[in-house]
């Protein structure tokens, strides 16, 4: 979701928005789709990341009594005068019964002045490996091992 600081407070996942700030008005923001192969894109990326990081942290990736949700929060740029990429990935680790025994949030943002050639790409990789990070420090942590061991939060 888009804060309203951003515009609104509608799920805005795949969105690209322009802002503009028009002589003494208020700031507006137009959306217009992203463009992507298939309408997973933006999760498969995050599965992938979020797998990857798994791996990198020791964690193999099988079915089990816990489950790692991640949940896509945010996922979009705006411009035109700075392209800001944001993209907010939250974790759960939860346990057969539905509880939450690990929760972390990751995050990530990159700006640019210019777009040129595959610049929205770049801008938004440079996110994503902020994400993937976040992601990678955090399933590293004791109490992430502890909740897989059976621990709660």
């Amino acid at each position: 979701m888009r804060g309203s600081e951003r515009g609104g407070q509608t799920e805005r996942v795949g969105t690209i928005y322009n802002s503009s700030r028009p002589l003494a008005g208020p700031t507006t923001y137009d959306g217009r789709p992203i463009n992507a192969t298939t309408p997973e894109a933006v999760a498969d990326t995050v599965r992938a990341a979020t797998v990857d990081a798994l791996t990198h942290a020791g964690v193999s990736v099988r079915g089990g009594a816990l489950t790692l949700v991640a949940s896509v929060r945010e996922y979009w740029v705006d411009g035109p005068t700075i392209y800001h990429a944001f993209v907010v990935v939250t974790y759960d680790l939860v346990d057969g019964d539905g509880r939450i025994r690990w929760h972390a949030d990751a995050r990530g943002d990159s700006s640019v002045m210019i777009l040129i050639g595959n610049g929205l790409v770049k801008n938004f990789r440079a996110a994503l490996l902020q994400v993937a990070q976040q992601a990678g420090d955090a399933f590293r942590s004791p109490a992430f091992w502890a909740a897989l061991r059976g621990g709660s939060r």
